[in-house]
C-alpha cells in the first residue's frame, strides 16, 4: 500500500473477499498510512491485504463517488 497516490481520490481496502473500508482524501497515501498506523482503529485490525483508487479531483465528485461504493460494497469498518 506504500504505492499509494498523493493526490485526490476514492480508495477501498480489502482483505481476500472482505471489503474493509472505502474513503476519500486530498492524499490516498498520507490517509493509508494513517489507517495503517492506527493500531486500535478497525482497518488496521482487519489487516487489509490490497486497495484500489479512483482519482477523482473535485470534493463533490469524491463524495458521491465514495457514498455509491459503501451503499455498493458494505465495507465491514464504514459506520452504516
Amino acid at each position: 500500500m506504500a504505492s499509494g497516490p498523493r493526490t485526490a481520490g476514492v480508495y477501498a481496502l480489502w482483505r481476500n473477499d472482505r471489503w474493509i473500508y472505502v474513503g476519500q482524501s486530498t492524499n490516498i497515501f498520507e490517509r493509508l498510512l494513517e489507517h495503517l498506523s492506527a493500531a486500535d482503529g478497525c482497518v488496521a485490525r482487519e489487516l487489509p491485504s490490497g486497495f484500489g483508487f479512483e482519482l477523482i479531483a473535485d470534493a463533490p465528485g469524491r463524495q458521491a463517488r465514495q457514498d455509491e461504493l459503501i451503499r455498493e460494497l458494505s465495507p465491514v469498518c464504514n459506520p452504516r
